[in-house]
């Protein structure tokens, strides 16, 4: 996984196709929440999607629930953005 994952905000809605489902399923015990969005599932925390694309559910679930130092790093990331954003 590329670092730049840890900047890109989540955009759940297209303004161009309104026509398909976005789904959230909250991954038990972590942060993390998954979304599926045009046929993908993403992995997020907060506003930022801190994975590719998955077609499978299952996977990107177990690979969410890895702590790993990029993981670590990601939520470090977010929850430091979101401290700076309240405080200002």
């Amino acid at each position: 996984m590329e670092s730049e994952n840890i900047y890109t905000s989540v955009n759940i809605e297209d303004k161009e196709d309104s026509n398909y489902e976005i789904e959230h399923k909250i991954v038990e015990e972590t942060p993390f929440t998954m979304v599926k969005n045009k046929g993908q599932w993403f992995g997020v925390i907060g506003q930022h999607r801190i994975t590719e694309g998955y077609l499978n559910p299952d996977k990107l679930e177990i690979d969410l629930k890895k702590i790993t130092w990029d993981r670590l790093i990601q939520v470090i990331w977010a929850v430091t953005e979101k401290l700076t954003k309240n405080n200002n």
